[in-house]
Protein backbone atom coordinates (compact mmCIF):
# COMPACT_ATOMS: atom_id res chain seq x y z
CA UNK A 1 0.00 0.00 0.00
CA UNK A 2 1.34 3.43 -0.91
CA UNK A 3 0.59 6.33 1.41
CA UNK A 4 0.24 9.83 0.08
CA UNK A 5 1.95 12.08 2.59
CA UNK A 6 2.90 15.71 2.11
CA UNK A 7 6.41 15.83 3.54
CA UNK A 8 8.59 18.90 3.68
CA UNK A 9 12.18 18.07 4.53
CA UNK A 10 14.61 20.97 5.16
CA UNK A 11 17.36 21.37 2.59
CA UNK A 12 19.98 20.68 5.27
CA UNK A 13 18.86 17.03 5.20
CA UNK A 14 19.05 16.25 1.48
CA UNK A 15 20.70 17.36 -1.76
CA UNK A 16 18.87 18.39 -4.93
CA UNK A 17 19.63 16.00 -7.78
CA UNK A 18 22.36 13.36 -7.80
CA UNK A 19 25.32 15.40 -9.09
CA UNK A 20 25.46 13.35 -12.30
CA UNK A 21 25.54 9.99 -10.49
CA UNK A 22 23.10 7.16 -11.23
CA UNK A 23 21.32 4.95 -8.72
CA UNK A 24 23.24 1.71 -8.28
CA UNK A 25 21.45 0.21 -5.30
CA UNK A 26 19.29 0.59 -2.25
CA UNK A 27 20.28 0.89 1.41
CA UNK A 28 17.81 -0.51 3.95
CA UNK A 29 17.80 0.90 7.47
CA UNK A 30 15.52 0.55 10.47
CA UNK A 31 14.06 3.13 12.80
CA UNK A 32 13.89 2.98 16.57
CA UNK A 33 10.45 4.54 16.66
CA UNK A 34 7.32 5.01 14.60
CA UNK A 35 6.89 6.29 11.06
CA UNK A 36 5.73 9.57 12.56
CA UNK A 37 8.83 9.91 14.70
CA UNK A 38 11.04 9.13 11.69
CA UNK A 39 9.29 11.84 9.67
CA UNK A 40 9.68 14.27 12.57
CA UNK A 41 13.40 13.46 12.71
CA UNK A 42 13.73 14.04 8.95
CA UNK A 43 11.90 17.37 9.35
CA UNK A 44 14.36 18.51 12.03
CA UNK A 45 16.87 20.66 10.14
CA UNK A 46 19.58 19.83 12.65
CA UNK A 47 19.29 16.05 12.21
CA UNK A 48 21.03 16.18 8.79
CA UNK A 49 19.35 12.90 7.77
CA UNK A 50 16.55 11.73 5.53
CA UNK A 51 15.48 8.79 3.37
CA UNK A 52 13.52 8.29 0.18
CA UNK A 53 10.96 5.90 1.68
CA UNK A 54 9.63 4.63 4.98
CA UNK A 55 8.02 1.18 5.18
CA UNK A 56 5.57 1.16 8.11
CA UNK A 57 4.63 -1.86 10.24
CA UNK A 58 1.47 -2.53 8.21
CA UNK A 59 3.43 -2.48 4.93
CA UNK A 60 2.47 1.06 3.96
CA UNK A 61 5.13 2.68 1.78
CA UNK A 62 5.57 6.34 2.66
CA UNK A 63 7.45 8.38 0.04
CA UNK A 64 9.62 11.01 1.69
CA UNK A 65 11.93 12.39 -1.03
CA UNK A 66 11.89 12.03 -4.82
CA UNK A 67 14.31 9.37 -6.04
CA UNK A 68 15.85 12.02 -8.33
CA UNK A 69 17.21 13.78 -5.23
CA UNK A 70 19.87 12.65 -2.76
CA UNK A 71 18.75 11.64 0.72
CA UNK A 72 21.29 11.77 3.52
CA UNK A 73 20.96 8.24 4.82
CA UNK A 74 24.10 6.17 4.22
CA UNK A 75 26.66 8.12 6.23
CA UNK A 76 28.74 8.75 3.10
CA UNK A 77 27.89 11.45 0.57
CA UNK A 78 29.07 9.43 -2.45
CA UNK A 79 27.02 6.43 -1.31
CA UNK A 80 24.04 8.75 -0.80
CA UNK A 81 24.37 10.00 -4.38
CA UNK A 82 24.23 6.44 -5.74
CA UNK A 83 21.56 4.79 -3.59
CA UNK A 84 17.92 5.00 -2.56
CA UNK A 85 17.37 5.02 1.21
CA UNK A 86 14.61 2.87 2.70
CA UNK A 87 13.70 3.02 6.41
CA UNK A 88 11.82 0.10 7.95
CA UNK A 89 9.84 1.01 11.07
CA UNK A 90 10.85 -1.30 13.88
CA UNK A 91 14.20 -1.70 15.47
CA UNK A 92 14.48 -1.43 19.23
CA UNK A 93 10.84 -0.43 19.67
CA UNK A 94 9.75 -3.87 18.44
CA UNK A 95 12.78 -5.95 19.49
CA UNK A 96 14.32 -5.79 15.99
CA UNK A 97 11.44 -7.63 14.38
CA UNK A 98 9.76 -6.71 11.15
CA UNK A 99 6.35 -7.78 9.89
CA UNK A 100 5.56 -9.96 6.89
CA UNK A 101 3.82 -6.92 5.37
CA UNK A 102 7.06 -4.89 5.69
CA UNK A 103 9.15 -7.63 4.11
CA UNK A 104 6.67 -7.97 1.23
CA UNK A 105 6.51 -4.22 0.56
CA UNK A 106 10.26 -3.81 0.96
CA UNK A 107 10.88 -6.62 -1.54
CA UNK A 108 8.35 -5.06 -3.95
CA UNK A 109 10.08 -1.67 -3.66
CA UNK A 110 13.58 -3.09 -4.18
CA UNK A 111 12.33 -5.05 -7.23
CA UNK A 112 10.85 -1.83 -8.65
CA UNK A 113 14.08 0.07 -8.03
CA UNK A 114 16.14 -2.72 -9.60
CA UNK A 115 13.95 -2.71 -12.70
CA UNK A 116 13.94 1.10 -12.92
CA UNK A 117 17.69 1.58 -12.48
CA UNK A 118 19.05 -1.72 -13.76
CA UNK A 119 21.01 -2.84 -10.69
CA UNK A 120 21.09 -6.48 -9.57
CA UNK A 121 19.32 -7.59 -6.42
CA UNK A 122 22.17 -8.78 -4.21
CA UNK A 123 24.00 -7.79 -1.03
CA UNK A 124 26.32 -5.42 -2.87
CA UNK A 125 23.48 -3.33 -4.33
Amino acid sequence: MLAVVAVTIPETNWFEGRDGEVVEGAVCHWTTGTAGSALAHFRNMQSRVSAHYIIDRDGTRIPVLPEADTAYHAGDFFANLRTVGIEFVGGEAWANTFTDAQYAEGARLVRELSARYGFPIDAQH
